[in-house]
């Protein structure tokens, strides 16, 4: 099912765009890697926010406990019902410092797209992730869903509207992290875990991410879409 949403832009602005275009890779171990050889860290991988998940864990765990104990307290006496002031209070604290760690996510994913918009690229691409089939996977579900891959690209596309900035949605089965930028092999037995590329073929070796943000920016398997009405 295609869902379509509509942006309002009045009028596109003029920008200059005298740069080339730009592959956008995303991922895991980082944010964004850019064409350009720019690289925007993982936010969740840094103290702070370690510091914060962590704080989130514990805080979960407490009001499991207390929901847990309210529960057991309401079937045993249902005629006397139990007080809820501590099991809010802990959901209370709980909410926030989600509320806090949901924020920095947002905040460090607007910066980071409004530094890639400052470079007035002439179009960016990037890649149509099946995110739903990549969240099947147990081992990466987790980190997947912390990287805010949906919203990301929902920014670019409307800053690129905003900017009159060609967007390009590479094909979802274009392998750009198999494909070797400098001759075009495919590295059908390249892993997942397997952070560098090194082409069999031509002995071409690059960083994994960057290799496929440089094929995306040069792709020509690609929808260009709408200014103003962008398709998911």
């Amino acid at each position: 099912m295609s869902v379509y949403v509509e942006y309002e832009v009045d009028s596109v602005p003029s920008y200059r765009k005298d740069s080339d275009g730009i592959g956008i890779d995303l991922g895991i171990k980082e944010l964004a890697v850019l064409s350009n050889k720019e690289v925007f860290a993982n936010i969740n991988k840094k103290r702070p926010m370690k510091r914060k998940l962590r704080k989130l864990k514990h805080l979960s765990r407490i009001y499991s406990r207390k929901l847990k104990a309210y529960r057991a307290r309401k079937k045993k006496d249902p005629d006397n019902r139990p007080t809820r002031s501590n099991l809010n209070k802990a959901q209370k604290r709980l909410q926030a410092v989600q509320q806090k760690i949901n924020n920095t996510r947002n905040t460090y994913r607007r910066q980071t797209v409004a530094h890639i918009m400052d470079l007035y690229p002439s179009y960016i691409t990037m890649e149509d992730l099946n995110i739903a089939g990549m969240m099947k996977n147990r081992k990466l579900v987790h980190a997947i869903s912390q990287m805010q891959w949906y919203a990301f690209r929902t920014d670019v596309q409307f800053q690129c509207a905003k900017r009159g900035i060609e967007f390009r949605l590479a094909e979802c089965r274009y392998p750009s992290s198999k494909t070797c930028h400098q001759c075009g092999h495919f590295h059908k037995t390249l892993k997942l875990s397997d952070r560098t590329f090194v082409c069999p073929d031509c002995g071409y070796t690059e960083d994994r991410d960057l290799n496929a943000a440089q094929n995306l920016r040069d792709t020509a398997a690609y929808t260009v879409l709408d200014l103003q009405t962008t398709m998911f």
